[in-house]
């Protein structure tokens, strides 16, 4: 198992969290939607904070593997080093949707409302950030 993970190549690693960045909003919307409709438990949530977590090692792991591909690359230095940039913004707005599906869990009433509208701003910018770094990584 650990000489599959070792081996998984940066351009097969990157597809998760791409994917997790363009369905999360959706899953996301959906949850908000329906839990103040009440037609799903509140614990749904608990779900996407499993997902934010995936997705966070996900990046992780494609950021490690992009490191470690990045002297096979012959592509342009400058091209590389925005890439690596763009990924690791990605990463940090990541992390910062994880933790704040966390506080989430823990605040009622407006507070929480006022934190869901930001996370759905968050995804939003996350799924850009997403779309860059895929596009900047075809590029190469």
């Amino acid at each position: 198992m650990i000489m599959l993970i070792r081996a998984l190549p940066h351009a097969a690693a990157v597809h998760m969290p791409i994917a997790l960045a363009v369905l999360f909003p959706v899953f996301y919307g959906v949850a908000w939607w329906c839990t103040s409709k009440d037609l799903l438990p509140v614990r749904i949530w608990y779900g996407l904070w499993a997902l934010a977590a995936v997705q966070v090692v996900s990046i992780i792991y494609a950021i490690y593997t992009g490191e470690r591909a990045e002297f096979l690359s012959a592509g342009n230095h400058q091209l590389i080093e925005q890439h690596e940039h763009m990924a690791e913004n990605f990463r940090a707005v990541a992390i910062a949707v994880f933790l704040g599906l966390s506080l989430a869990l823990a605040l009622t009433g407006i507070k929480r409302t006022v934190l869901h509208s930001i996370l759905m701003l968050l995804l939003i910018g996350q799924l850009i950030l997403a779309f860059y770094v895929g596009h900047m990584g075809g590029e190469l």
